[in-house]
């Protein structure tokens, strides 16, 4: 800076450089405290005064647009980060893993078709045996098995890794169920068609005494008939 009668120079910085120096560390300042103590309701004010602050230094440069979007967002992420945590540990305890295993049925439901008559007049009557399968509800969808072709006995030997309900295990008023299909036909291709296929009946588990202390719940299961369960 100058001597009033501008001989000589005294070391000082211009007003203007002291001026733009002041106002970066009041942005920096204002810009931490925001990073620290932002909610969502105050986004728009903060970034109003960043703007202002910015026209008034008159050209001198103090963060990147880029850098203080960066701040905003991860200001934005310290308030969404601990819902999403919340959302993900109230969904975990909604369900639990499971183990599924289903091995095979015994006396399915046959029919018969009377095939022709002989001279005594006593009809001759064809077997009809079931090509069944087996489904049931999980978390994550439902799950079906393959068709078994025309077997009163027969054997799947499914098993998959699933997540059930939660309230399988404490409602003593609900069961997991598996619902017993059979193929309309017994003609290719035999891939389960939940839409013209017959319900032969369904197998109930109770699931609450897995609380109880069992480690498993397995066994032979009745199928019951539709009307029963409607």
């Amino acid at each position: 800076m100058a001597d009033p009668q501008g001989n000589k120079n005294l070391g000082f910085p211009p007003t203007s450089d002291v001026l733009g120096t002041f106002l970066t560390q009041l942005l920096q300042n204002k810009q931490k405290n925001y990073v620290e103590n932002s909610t969502n309701t105050d986004n728009k004010q903060i970034a109003h005064e960043q703007n202002n602050l910015q026209e008034n230094i008159g050209g001198t440069k103090i963060r990147k647009t880029s850098d203080l979007l960066d701040s905003l967002q991860q200001a934005l992420s310290i308030n969404t980060l601990p819902q999403m945590q919340k959302q993900t540990s109230m969904h975990n305890l909604d369900t639990f893993k499971a183990h599924v295993v289903v091995e095979n049925a015994l006396h399915l439901p046959s029919r018969k078709k009377c095939k022709a008559r002989i001279v005594q007049g006593k009809p001759r009557f064809e077997e009809l045996l079931p090509s069944a399968f087996v489904s049931f509800e999980t978390g994550s969808g439902l799950k079906v098995t393959d068709v078994v072709k025309e077997n009163k006995n027969p054997e799947w030997d499914y098993n998959c890794e699933v997540k059930l309900p939660a309230d399988l295990l404490t409602n003593n008023q609900k069961r997991f169920i598996f619902k017993i299909w059979k193929k309309l036909l017994n003609a290719p291709p035999f891939e389960p068609n939940l839409e013209s296929d017959t319900i032969l009946g369904f197998a109930a588990l109770d699931l609450t005494v897995l609380l109880a202390g069992m480690p498993t719940v397995s066994g032979w299961f009745n199928i019951w008939d539709l009307p029963l369960w409607t």
